[in-house]
Order: structure tokens, then sequence, then C-alpha cells
């Protein structure tokens, strides 16, 4: 995801066509790896962004968000490049990623921080990245944000010595 985020911040500080329209065939035949990463139903498999113990082995809410990121970011570039069958496909996958991350992720209050083969959702590790994840990449309902959103910024159980580090509550 984060080498189609950098073509989009790269076009956003350029605004250089021409070096975009020369990259998206590299970038969209990454994104087409990423797509058959995808069940039918719209889950992104794969580990998160660092390494778990025990290793996620199926689905991690954090890929989830930023998959939908990177697609929205691609989709928008290749409308801008002219190429709207691009556009409707990047775009299409974000919607199916994003509308099974709100139904499945959800456990009510928070997002599940993961989906084991065997287990299911996993969500009692309290709130977790997954749930900062979903407001910052825009994928959590408005339902969602009313409710998480206040026990988020209200949650010492993120801060180490006075500091908001922490990934789990």
């Amino acid at each position: 995801t984060t080498y189609f985020q950098n073509a989009d911040v790269i076009f956003r500080f350029t605004f250089d066509k021409q070096w975009l329209k020369e990259q998206l065939p590299s970038v969209n035949l990454t994104a087409n790896y990423l797509a058959s990463l995808i069940s039918s139903e719209g889950a992104v498999g794969g580990a998160g962004y660092y390494v778990e113990r025990p290793t996620r082995v199926e689905y991690d809410g954090v890929s989830q968000g930023h998959v939908v990121d990177a697609f929205r970011r691609l989709a928008l570039l290749n409308s801008i490049a002219g190429d709207e069958a691009s556009w409707k496909k990047y775009n299409g996958l974000a919607d199916l990623v994003e509308s099974y991350f709100r139904k499945k992720f959800w456990q009510g209050d928070q997002y599940a921080e993961y989906r084991h083969p065997d287990k299911g959702f996993i969500a009692g590790h309290g709130l977790t990245d997954v749930d900062w994840t979903a407001l910052a990449t825009g994928i959590a309902s408005e339902e969602q944000k009313l409710i998480l959103w206040p026990r988020l910024k209200n949650e010492a159980g993120f801060y180490y010595n006075r500091m908001p580090t922490g990934i789990a509550t």
C-alpha cells in the first residue's frame, strides 16, 4: 500500500501528469497483486504493518484501513490520468473492503484487532491501533465514529509516561 500512497504524495507535491502517466502502469500492476489478496467478501489477507506474536495469519484490522486508503488514492490518480476504468476498478475494491470492515470487524463499540482462522474476530485487547486506523483512513461509519471517538480520545491506556504511544489498551 505504501507504493500507492507514495505515488500519491509525489504527485500531490509535483502535479506532474507526465510523471504520473509513466508511473501508473507499475503502480496499477502492484495494485492488481494486492487485489488478489482480497477475498470475495472483501477481507484483505495477510498480517499487519509490524511483526505480531503470534503472527496474524488471516486478516489484520490495520491492513483493511490502509488498503482502502491506498485504493482510493490510486483510483483518484487514475482518474487524473484519464483512466476511468481503473478509477472504477480501484474505487470498487476500496468500497468492497470498507463494507466488509464496517460490518464484520465492528464489535459494537470498537473494532476487532484481527480475524483468526479458528477463533474468529479477536477484540479482547481493548482499544487498539485498528480503532485509530478506522478513523484516520475514514472507513468508520458516522455512527461508529460517534461511538468510538469519545472512547479513543479519553482512553488513558494509550499513554505511557504521559505520552500517547501505546497501540493497545
